[in-house]
Protein backbone atom coordinates (compact mmCIF):
# COMPACT_ATOMS: atom_id res chain seq x y z
CA UNK A 1 0.00 0.00 0.00
CA UNK A 2 0.50 3.44 -0.76
CA UNK A 3 -0.47 7.10 -1.15
CA UNK A 4 -0.05 10.14 -3.39
CA UNK A 5 -2.12 13.66 -3.30
CA UNK A 6 -2.58 15.90 -6.12
CA UNK A 7 -1.69 19.19 -6.23
CA UNK A 8 -5.11 20.66 -5.26
CA UNK A 9 -4.55 18.09 -1.62
CA UNK A 10 -6.77 15.75 -2.70
CA UNK A 11 -5.01 12.27 -0.90
CA UNK A 12 -5.08 9.03 -2.54
CA UNK A 13 -4.52 5.02 -0.89
CA UNK A 14 -3.51 2.02 -2.26
CA UNK A 15 -1.03 0.10 -4.42
CA UNK A 16 0.51 1.85 -7.46
CA UNK A 17 -1.62 0.48 -10.31
CA UNK A 18 -5.18 1.38 -7.80
CA UNK A 19 -3.34 5.37 -7.47
CA UNK A 20 -2.63 5.81 -11.34
CA UNK A 21 -5.87 4.74 -12.07
CA UNK A 22 -7.60 7.03 -9.03
CA UNK A 23 -5.30 9.89 -9.82
CA UNK A 24 -6.08 9.90 -13.50
CA UNK A 25 -9.96 10.00 -12.82
CA UNK A 26 -9.56 12.94 -10.68
CA UNK A 27 -7.75 15.06 -12.65
CA UNK A 28 -10.08 14.67 -15.22
CA UNK A 29 -13.36 14.69 -13.84
CA UNK A 30 -12.32 17.61 -10.93
CA UNK A 31 -9.51 19.50 -13.13
CA UNK A 32 -10.54 18.26 -16.55
CA UNK A 33 -6.82 17.12 -17.41
CA UNK A 34 -6.64 14.68 -19.80
CA UNK A 35 -3.23 12.78 -18.64
CA UNK A 36 -1.86 9.70 -19.76
CA UNK A 37 -1.70 6.62 -17.46
CA UNK A 38 2.07 6.86 -17.98
CA UNK A 39 2.55 10.38 -16.97
CA UNK A 40 0.29 10.40 -13.75
CA UNK A 41 2.49 6.98 -12.65
CA UNK A 42 5.50 9.04 -13.15
CA UNK A 43 4.18 12.22 -11.30
CA UNK A 44 3.18 9.51 -8.07
CA UNK A 45 6.60 8.11 -7.85
CA UNK A 46 8.75 11.42 -8.90
CA UNK A 47 6.50 13.12 -5.68
CA UNK A 48 7.63 10.29 -3.18
CA UNK A 49 11.58 11.45 -3.63
CA UNK A 50 11.55 15.18 -4.25
CA UNK A 51 12.61 17.56 -1.64
CA UNK A 52 10.24 19.60 0.23
CA UNK A 53 9.83 23.09 -1.18
CA UNK A 54 12.12 25.18 0.43
CA UNK A 55 11.74 28.94 1.01
CA UNK A 56 12.96 31.41 -1.31
CA UNK A 57 16.35 33.07 0.35
CA UNK A 58 16.34 36.26 0.45
CA UNK A 59 19.91 36.99 -0.04
CA UNK A 60 22.57 34.66 -2.05
CA UNK A 61 25.68 34.62 -2.54
CA UNK A 62 27.74 34.74 -5.92
CA UNK A 63 25.98 32.88 -8.91
CA UNK A 64 28.90 31.04 -10.96
CA UNK A 65 27.87 29.46 -14.17
CA UNK A 66 29.96 26.54 -15.86
CA UNK A 67 28.57 24.75 -19.59
CA UNK A 68 27.65 21.75 -18.34
CA UNK A 69 30.20 18.69 -19.19
CA UNK A 70 30.45 14.94 -18.70
CA UNK A 71 32.30 16.42 -15.05
CA UNK A 72 28.94 18.04 -14.40
CA UNK A 73 26.45 15.51 -15.23
CA UNK A 74 25.67 14.23 -11.66
CA UNK A 75 25.19 17.53 -10.30
CA UNK A 76 22.77 18.09 -13.34
CA UNK A 77 20.71 14.97 -11.94
CA UNK A 78 20.99 15.59 -8.24
CA UNK A 79 19.29 18.89 -9.46
CA UNK A 80 16.61 17.37 -11.17
CA UNK A 81 16.09 14.05 -9.00
CA UNK A 82 15.86 16.61 -5.92
CA UNK A 83 14.95 20.50 -6.38
CA UNK A 84 14.23 21.83 -9.32
CA UNK A 85 10.62 20.68 -9.18
CA UNK A 86 10.11 20.72 -5.66
CA UNK A 87 7.14 22.58 -6.20
CA UNK A 88 5.91 21.03 -9.56
CA UNK A 89 6.02 17.24 -9.12
CA UNK A 90 3.86 17.46 -12.94
CA UNK A 91 7.33 18.18 -14.60
CA UNK A 92 9.64 16.44 -12.30
CA UNK A 93 9.52 13.75 -14.89
CA UNK A 94 10.89 16.00 -17.61
CA UNK A 95 15.07 16.20 -16.75
CA UNK A 96 15.10 18.66 -19.78
CA UNK A 97 14.15 16.01 -22.47
CA UNK A 98 10.71 17.19 -23.80
CA UNK A 99 12.79 19.73 -26.20
CA UNK A 100 14.80 17.07 -27.96
CA UNK A 101 12.13 14.87 -28.64
CA UNK A 102 9.73 15.02 -31.65
CA UNK A 103 6.32 15.49 -30.87
CA UNK A 104 3.71 12.70 -30.23
CA UNK A 105 6.09 10.41 -28.47
CA UNK A 106 5.85 12.78 -24.84
CA UNK A 107 3.32 10.84 -23.16
CA UNK A 108 4.29 7.03 -23.19
CA UNK A 109 7.91 8.18 -21.59
CA UNK A 110 9.18 7.08 -18.19
CA UNK A 111 10.59 9.10 -15.90
CA UNK A 112 13.65 6.80 -15.73
CA UNK A 113 13.90 7.05 -19.82
CA UNK A 114 14.25 10.32 -19.41
CA UNK A 115 16.58 11.00 -17.23
CA UNK A 116 18.78 8.25 -18.76
CA UNK A 117 18.55 9.83 -22.03
CA UNK A 118 19.52 13.09 -20.97
CA UNK A 119 22.37 12.43 -18.53
CA UNK A 120 23.55 10.52 -21.95
CA UNK A 121 22.85 13.74 -23.89
CA UNK A 122 24.82 15.75 -21.63
CA UNK A 123 27.80 13.28 -21.48
CA UNK A 124 28.42 13.00 -25.76
CA UNK A 125 27.54 16.41 -26.11
CA UNK A 126 24.41 16.06 -28.03
CA UNK A 127 22.48 18.17 -25.40
CA UNK A 128 24.23 21.44 -24.25
CA UNK A 129 23.43 24.06 -21.34
CA UNK A 130 24.51 25.99 -18.70
CA UNK A 131 24.47 25.26 -14.81
CA UNK A 132 24.47 27.90 -12.25
CA UNK A 133 25.89 26.96 -8.63
CA UNK A 134 25.35 28.65 -5.86
CA UNK A 135 27.66 27.80 -2.95
CA UNK A 136 28.63 24.52 -4.70
CA UNK A 137 25.20 23.85 -4.67
CA UNK A 138 23.10 23.90 -8.19
CA UNK A 139 20.78 26.41 -8.69
CA UNK A 140 19.78 26.60 -11.81
CA UNK A 141 19.95 25.33 -15.50
CA UNK A 142 19.29 26.91 -19.05
CA UNK A 143 18.75 24.44 -22.34
CA UNK A 144 20.65 26.14 -24.96
CA UNK A 145 22.11 24.85 -28.08
CA UNK A 146 22.58 24.43 -31.72
CA UNK A 147 18.57 24.85 -33.19
CA UNK A 148 19.24 21.38 -34.87
CA UNK A 149 19.49 19.68 -31.39
CA UNK A 150 15.05 20.31 -31.01
CA UNK A 151 12.82 19.20 -33.16
CA UNK A 152 10.39 21.55 -32.59
CA UNK A 153 12.45 24.86 -33.88
CA UNK A 154 14.83 23.23 -36.47
CA UNK A 155 13.86 24.10 -40.12
CA UNK A 156 16.00 21.30 -41.94
CA UNK A 157 18.85 24.27 -43.43
CA UNK A 158 21.87 24.54 -42.66
CA UNK A 159 21.09 27.71 -40.64
CA UNK A 160 19.96 25.17 -38.02
CA UNK A 161 23.99 24.46 -37.20
CA UNK A 162 24.78 28.23 -37.53
CA UNK A 163 21.90 29.52 -35.26
CA UNK A 164 21.57 29.04 -31.37
CA UNK A 165 18.41 28.41 -29.73
CA UNK A 166 17.60 28.72 -25.56
CA UNK A 167 14.05 26.44 -25.20
CA UNK A 168 14.22 26.25 -21.15
CA UNK A 169 15.19 27.56 -17.85
CA UNK A 170 14.98 26.02 -14.54
CA UNK A 171 15.32 28.11 -11.02
CA UNK A 172 15.43 26.41 -8.07
CA UNK A 173 12.32 27.69 -5.88
CA UNK A 174 15.12 28.75 -3.22
CA UNK A 175 16.82 31.31 -5.53
CA UNK A 176 14.31 32.65 -7.52
CA UNK A 177 13.74 36.42 -7.83
CA UNK A 178 17.52 36.92 -7.96
CA UNK A 179 18.62 37.35 -11.26
CA UNK A 180 19.87 33.42 -12.15
CA UNK A 181 17.61 33.68 -15.17
CA UNK A 182 19.22 36.82 -16.80
CA UNK A 183 22.74 35.12 -15.50
CA UNK A 184 22.25 31.77 -17.32
CA UNK A 185 21.23 33.70 -20.47
CA UNK A 186 24.41 35.75 -20.80
CA UNK A 187 25.85 32.46 -20.31
CA UNK A 188 24.14 30.61 -22.65
CA UNK A 189 24.75 33.37 -25.04
CA UNK A 190 28.22 33.36 -24.96
CA UNK A 191 28.47 29.35 -24.72
CA UNK A 192 26.60 28.95 -27.89
CA UNK A 193 29.19 31.85 -29.44
CA UNK A 194 31.74 29.87 -28.32
CA UNK A 195 30.50 26.88 -30.15
CA UNK A 196 30.13 28.92 -33.66
CA UNK A 197 26.99 30.03 -33.43
CA UNK A 198 26.40 33.12 -35.17
CA UNK A 199 22.91 34.14 -34.09
CA UNK A 200 20.90 32.73 -31.44
CA UNK A 201 17.01 32.78 -30.90
CA UNK A 202 14.44 32.31 -28.35
CA UNK A 203 11.12 31.30 -28.39
CA UNK A 204 9.01 33.35 -24.22
CA UNK A 205 5.91 32.96 -23.25
CA UNK A 206 3.91 36.07 -24.72
CA UNK A 207 2.24 36.16 -20.90
CA UNK A 208 3.65 34.28 -18.95
CA UNK A 209 1.05 33.98 -15.40
CA UNK A 210 3.76 31.94 -13.19
CA UNK A 211 7.85 30.82 -12.68
CA UNK A 212 6.61 27.49 -14.57
CA UNK A 213 4.93 29.57 -17.34
CA UNK A 214 7.90 31.20 -18.27
CA UNK A 215 10.21 28.52 -18.65
CA UNK A 216 11.51 29.48 -21.72
CA UNK A 217 12.20 33.19 -20.36
CA UNK A 218 10.48 36.37 -20.42
CA UNK A 219 10.37 39.02 -23.70
CA UNK A 220 11.53 41.54 -20.67
CA UNK A 221 14.80 39.13 -19.90
CA UNK A 222 16.01 39.03 -23.92
CA UNK A 223 15.08 42.85 -24.10
CA UNK A 224 17.52 43.48 -21.71
CA UNK A 225 20.04 41.35 -23.43
CA UNK A 226 19.72 42.60 -26.72
CA UNK A 227 17.22 40.36 -28.16
CA UNK A 228 14.54 41.86 -30.53
CA UNK A 229 11.29 40.10 -30.52
CA UNK A 230 9.72 39.21 -34.19
CA UNK A 231 5.92 39.04 -35.48
CA UNK A 232 6.10 35.41 -34.90
CA UNK A 233 7.02 35.38 -31.50
CA UNK A 234 10.50 34.45 -31.58
CA UNK A 235 13.34 36.72 -30.31
CA UNK A 236 16.35 37.18 -31.93
CA UNK A 237 19.87 38.89 -31.91
CA UNK A 238 23.48 38.12 -33.10
CA UNK A 239 25.86 36.76 -31.87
Amino acid sequence: MGSTRCFCTATFDGDDDALVVMMKEHLETAHGLAVGPVMVRNAIERQRVLDPQPERLAVIDEVVVTPVSAALVGDFLEFFDTTAFADNVGWASCYCMFHHLDPGTWETRSWQTNRAEMAERLRSGASTGVLAHVDGVVAGWVNAGRRSAYPAHRLGDRRDDETGAIVCFVVGPAYRGHGVGMTLLDAACELLRDVGCTAVEAYPSPDPRSAAAAYRGTAEMYRRAGFVGGDDGIWRRSL
